[in-house]
């Protein structure tokens, strides 16, 4: 996987759609999941099925950034346009939804501007974009040379994946004197303030990198055990973590737990080399385009199907309940999202 084997930057391809769509969908079965994700017994059949189907989805946002990553970083897009259009469109977006997640929950005007600036819990993502955004001209810079991005990304595997990691595992299944010893050495890495390549920075020149790059048969299959291994490793440690403190966390399904990263990369390399031509491309396109509102209300829909049908992931056995929410949820929301691309000026800025 050297240099030599970057392919030249290329106008944006179909099999970007079909994994935006994907990831959409991904992150709707996400928050399907995690509707009783707490407060069911960790050691009955419900929490393991949310666990088994939660395990495989939560790679859906750092594919969501990966996706961009390679649209952003493939083209010139001058600053001015970065601002007037991309960080304006999710600036408008994220404070129109938040007041409109804020009303159904806010008791008075002042819970109302509150709720507004703090957003519902889906909403981190278009701050967090806005930032990827602001710094494009300075990724930019470093995907001048691809020695730059490699170098970059074997930082970011080291402090922002690896590391953490090692962490968590020591402090979950370690005996204390280790889990000491790894806490002091975290400590110190901690005193490095290597943010530069924390955060999600990696995904985003890593779709870029991903993108370019021209992998072999045998590289793909390794990469897609990898994948599978991330899974099978995800499922296991939410498990065995949630089983000891008798109580689910979420730590094992964070987006920078290196098996998500490795789940991350093989769905990408599998579209990318799997999802190609023109067949179903103007159907893909139609649903792209409607998965960024689709994303925004999906929240609103789960919460009212509960609320108002008491359709819900303990409804009946969660490997089916999960399934029909998720498909009911997924519908309605693109079915919502292409409702409200009829009308010009939301379909410019809010959704």
């Amino acid at each position: 996987m050297s240099a030599e084997k970057l392919r030249p930057q290329t106008e944006r391809t179909a099999y970007f759609d079909w994994l935006r769509v994907a990831a959409a969908l991904a992150v709707m079965m996400i928050h399907v999941c995690a509707q009783h994700w707490y407060d069911t017994d960790v050691n009955g059949a419900a929490w393991r099925s949310f666990d088994v189907i939660d395990s495989l989805a939560s790679c859906a946002v750092p594919i969501f950034v990966m996706i961009s990553g390679a649209l952003f970083l493939n083209r010139e897009i001058p600053l001015s346009k970065l601002l007037s259009k991309y960080c304006l469109r999710m600036l408008a977006a994220y404070f129109f939804w938040s007041l409109i997640y804020a009303l159904f929950e806010a008791k008075s005007p002042a819970a109302a501007l509150a709720l507004t600036l703090r957003g519902r819990y889906h909403m981190w993502f278009l701050p967090m974009i806005i930032g990827l955004y602001l710094c494009v001209p300075l990724f930019r810079a470093l995907t001048e040379e691809e020695g730059r991005v490699r170098y970059f990304l074997l930082l970011a595997g080291i402090f922002a994946f690896l590391i953490p990691w090692l962490f968590n595992l020591s402090k979950d299944f370690a005996p204390p004197r280790i889990g000491r010893l790894v806490g002091d050495a975290y400590s110190f890495v901690n005193k490095m303030k290597l943010q530069f390549v924390l955060g999600y920075t990696a995904f985003f020149l890593g779709g870029w990198y991903l993108d370019r790059l021209s992998l072999s048969r045998k590289q793909r299959g390794w990469i897609y055990v990898l994948g599978l291994l991330g899974w099978a490793c995800t499922i296991f440690l939410n498990a065995a973590s949630a089983r000891k403190t008798g109580r689910a966390n979420t730590k094992y399904v964070e987006n920078f737990a290196p098996a998500m990263l490795a789940e991350a990369v093989a769905v990408f390399t599998w579209f990318k080399y799997h999802i190609s031509g023109e067949k179903g491309s103007a159907f893909a396109a139609r649903l792209a385009r409607y998965s960024f509102g689709a994303y925004l209300v999906h929240i609103l829909v789960l919460d009212r199907l509960d609320e108002w049908l008491g359709l819900n992931t303990l409804r009946f056995h969660p490997f089916l309940s999960v399934p029909a929410v998720w498909a009911a949820v997924a519908v309605l929301s693109f079915g919502i999202s292409a409702i409200l691309h009829q009308i010009p000026l939301v379909k410019k800025y809010l959704v």
